[in-house]
């Protein structure tokens, strides 16, 4: 999930990438894919349009959970969300295909405070390609804020520890998960048992590692419920806040 995973749609021998969630379940419903790899967003919005299992999590060098964090430059004077109205704040780009993580979180903080929207809270709202072109944004004072995974920041900060001193968290969200791996539900019992194996042996293989280093993956473990459930939550209580702030 920190990096942003995308869509890849498995079948036979093919990958192919796909723009939109009605593609993609219209896809696998069809019976053309039969493994779907993508962020936790994608999963829940898909999981509701078509039949799929999640067999695997993607995970990082400390596990299966990630942290999201809205960073400033120590020296700012910014202390909280509320000290940030008006200025600038910097994520990587929307995600087209479900709502993102990242927006939704900061939009559920903003919520929780009684405002409406990000475009009217900030002043500026820059979008990069990469999570990291914002750390540097904010490292350098182009921006005021930026959101980025505890695991990006501190790759960041271990590559120039200087970032590590000059930039500090001033809201988190722990507990989320990286990228889902799901298979049609109406696959045979030993056709996904063999598909989670090929998985898991992805890092014995010098083509599995060089594919796990692209999306800055460490490993894949067998999926838990549980797993999902603190990206659940935030999403329902996004949701819940959409819903009552519409209804005034």
């Amino acid at each position: 999930m920190t990096q942003k995973i995308a869509w890849k749609y498995f079948g036979k021998s093919e990958a192919k990438y796909y723009d939109n969630i009605p593609e993609m379940s219209a896809a696998r419903n069809s019976g053309k894919v039969q493994v779907l790899c993508g962020p936790p967003e994608e999963f829940m919005e898909l999981k509701n349009r078509a039949p799929v299992d999640p067999i695997l999590i993607t995970a990082s060098t400390s596990g299966h959970e990630t942290e999201l964090l809205l960073l400033v430059r120590k020296d700012s004077g910014f202390h909280s969300l509320s000290d940030l109205k008006n200025k600038t704040l910097v994520m990587s780009m929307r995600n087209t295909r479900a709502d993102s993580m990242f927006y939704v979180w900061i939009e559920t903080l903003l919520m929780r405070a009684e405002h409406s929207s990000i475009e009217t809270f900030f002043s500026t709202l820059k979008e990069t390609q990469t999570t990291s072109r914002g750390i540097m944004t904010v490292f350098f004072r182009q921006a005021d804020a930026c959101i980025v995974t505890r695991q990006l920041f501190n790759l960041a900060a271990e590559m120039n520890p200087q970032i590590g001193r000059e930039l500090v968290p001033i809201a988190r969200m722990s507990k989320l998960s990286h990228g889902i791996i799901s298979v049609d539900r109406r696959l045979p019992r030993d056709l996904k048992k063999k598909i989670r194996q090929a998985f898991l042996a992805l890092p014995d293989s010098s083509e599995g590692k060089q594919l796990l280093m692209l999306f800055q993956i460490s490993k894949m473990i067998p999926f838990r419920p549980e797993y999902l459930s603190g990206t659940e939550a935030l999403f329902a209580e996004h949701q819940r806040l959409k819903n009552r702030l519409a209804r005034r």
